[in-house]
């Protein structure tokens, strides 16, 4: 269980990472002693994209989704292949063996993640975005709870559902890209999109610490279903803040 933990601060590590060495260039040279300023202007541009969200509903159900749509990456990633492994080992089946299936598994599913992007591309320049960004969280509830009906992890099950999340996965992350570039103002564009990040990378660590103690108590399987879970309920608040914002203006 401690091996979880660490590995659920890893994001934390990726966001810090990304903030010091793929930080947008600076457009005035930096002065020495003000760093409190700069996190006075951090913390400024967050009070005002929150601020704005409270203004635009439809804005801040993007911000409230946001703290879904990265999840999915380190429970696919790294309970899917947990489960077949130890499955295996506790159906007597070869090590070899079981790590074979979860690399196949794991390349189906990320050939169908390449696959759909393109085709998702055009299917969110084809409807409105807010209700393909709702239809990709019914993907991924649908996808992630499937995983509760196999019984067999190294049957042809297991491969269907690795495509179905694959495309369910590469639906979300389109949708949830091209709502943020519709529903985000030009002089809140960069803000908005760091703010959405942080909400997704704050809630994967708790996600995958959760998801590392049900492994263990709950079942192989447990952390996927939980996942499912999620994008529900946040596909059910997202349709009804979303159905009072088509009461103001339509979606």
């Amino acid at each position: 269980v401690p091996a979880f933990r660490l590995v659920a601060l890893s994001p934390l590590l990726g966001f810090v990472t990304n903030s010091v060495f793929f930080k947008e260039p600076t457009r005035a040279p930096a002065v020495p002693g003000r760093i409190w300023t700069r996190m006075g202007e951090i913390f400024g541009n967050l009070k005002t994209v929150l601020s704005y969200a409270g203004k635009n509903r439809k804005f801040g159900v993007m911000l409230f989704i946001g703290s879904v749509v990265r999840t999915d990456t380190v429970i696919t990633g790294s309970f899917l292949a947990l489960w077949i492994v130890n499955a295996g080992r506790a159906g007597g089946v070869d090590a070899i063996m079981a790590t074979k299936t979860a690399g196949l598994v794991a390349s189906i599913r990320f050939v169908t993640k390449v696959i759909g992007a393109p085709v998702f591309g055009v299917i969110t320049d084809k409807i409105n975005r807010s209700l393909f960004m709702l239809i990709s969280l019914a993907l991924m509830t649908f996808a992630f709870g499937y995983f509760g009906l196999i019984t067999n992890v190294f049957g042809i099950g297991m491969m269907v559902g690795a495509a179905i999340i694959g495309f369910a996965e590469s639906a979300e992350a389109i949708a949830s890209q091209s709502l943020i570039a519709q529903e985000a103002p030009p002089h809140l564009r960069g803000s908005s999109v760091g703010v959405f990040t942080f909400l997704g990378t704050a809630t994967l660590i708790v996600v995958n610490l959760a998801g590392g103690y049900l492994f263990y108590k709950a079942g192989f399987n447990s952390p996927l279903l939980m996942e499912g879970a999620f994008h529900f309920v946040v596909l059910l608040v997202s349709i009804a803040l979303l159905r009072k914002s088509a009461a103001a203006g339509g979606l």
